[in-house]
């Protein structure tokens, strides 16, 4: 498991709660690394019990990948929001945990990934390390 944290020392764990679960957030952090397909009927914030079907297109590829994300959980009281995602390429199932919390009075937003990759493992463990690491910096700028 990967786990990529944040600290958000001027920004309320309510701000930060309320921007990673908005769909314009995930294509806003994920520009350059992936885009999606089919986004015009996603909802403009994310719930318990979403299940979108769509593609994605690594680095922006015109081959999309069919692609599955499952909201498992969504807990404001707890700050969490969990995702199982799959698919039928390189990587089979993708389980992620976004928790937001304050720790010593300090915003933090930790990102858990663990997947099942077909093969590569190595290069897959270094993508999700690069990409969350972006992802992060770019949420960091938005909430400023």
């Amino acid at each position: 498991m990967t786990f990529i944290t944040s600290k958000f020392p001027n920004t309320s764990a309510y701000e930060v709660w309320s921007t990673i679960q908005k769909t314009k957030t995930l294509f806003e952090i994920t520009k350059g690394w992936v885009s999606f397909g089919d986004t015009q009927d996603w909802p403009k914030e994310w719930y318990e019990g979403l299940i979108i079907n769509t593609s994605i297109h690594p680095f922006g590829s015109l081959k999309g990948i069919p692609y599955t994300i499952m909201v498992q959980e969504m807990n404001p009281q707890k700050g969490i929001i969990r995702t199982v995602e799959s698919s039928p390429g390189i990587i089979k199932e993708w389980h992620h945990t976004m928790h937001v919390g304050v720790h010593n009075g300090i915003v933090q937003y930790t990102d858990a990934v663990s997947v099942e990759a077909r093969k590569m493992q190595w290069l897959v463990k270094l993508y999700i390390l690069l990409y969350y690491r972006s992802r992060h910096r770019r949420l960091r700028k938005l909430l400023r």
